[in-house]
């Protein structure tokens, strides 16, 4: 029996259609099966496109710090981290 789409949402279950139209897709391989999230609903995760700004800001510290310019690169990252503070940010010495 294949679970509708109300019985998945309630169970937290994705259901069979899906993840075989995820699979023929290429987004699902063999080193994904038997794994889980425990995200109960995909909206619960932010939109990639309202993070651009911070991939942005966080890529070009990160190359001024890769290329010894560390007086650019912390303003990038204290406004990455002043956008969203509950980021975790590499630390290297």
């Amino acid at each position: 029996m294949v679970p509708n789409a109300a019985a998945s949402a309630v169970c937290g279950a994705v259901a069979v259609g899906t993840l075989e139209e995820l699979k023929a897709l290429g987004y699902l391989g063999p080193a994904d099966a038997g794994s889980s999230t425990n995200v109960p609903e995909p909206s619960l995760l932010p939109d990639p496109k309202d993070k651009i700004e911070e991939q942005n800001l966080l890529h070009a510290a990160m190359m001024d710090a890769d290329e010894g310019r560390s007086s650019q690169a912390r303003p990038g990252f204290e406004k990455v981290l002043s956008l969203d503070p509950n980021l975790r940010l590499p630390c290297s010495n």
